[in-house]
């Protein structure tokens, strides 16, 4: 019996760390480059700027404060999706 509480234990503990590592992974993953439209080019063009794909509360911006462009996610045609400033480490 106590043989049997110690595998389901260890079993427990080693189910949780797999979630616990995916996880961190998948917030990791979010993090990708901001690109921004240019008329001129009628282009997506890469803004080189860590942003995230998840809502952190405040949107991904590229230049100067009061002019700042939306920074959004590349698409096959088109920038996309709106980004969020990514979580400093």
């Amino acid at each position: 019996m106590k043989n049997l509480f110690l595998s389901a234990f260890v079993v427990l503990i080693g189910t949780g760390a797999a979630f616990a590592s995916n996880a961190d992974k998948s917030k990791k993953s979010a993090v990708v480059d901001g690109h921004y439209f240019d008329n001129n080019l009628n282009q997506c063009v890469n803004a080189q700027i860590d942003c995230s794909t998840i809502d952190t509360g405040q949107m991904c911006t590229w230049g100067a404060v009061g002019a700042e462009i939306v920074l959004r996610e590349a698409g096959d045609t088109s920038c996309g999706n709106q980004l969020f400033k990514a979580p400093q480490p």
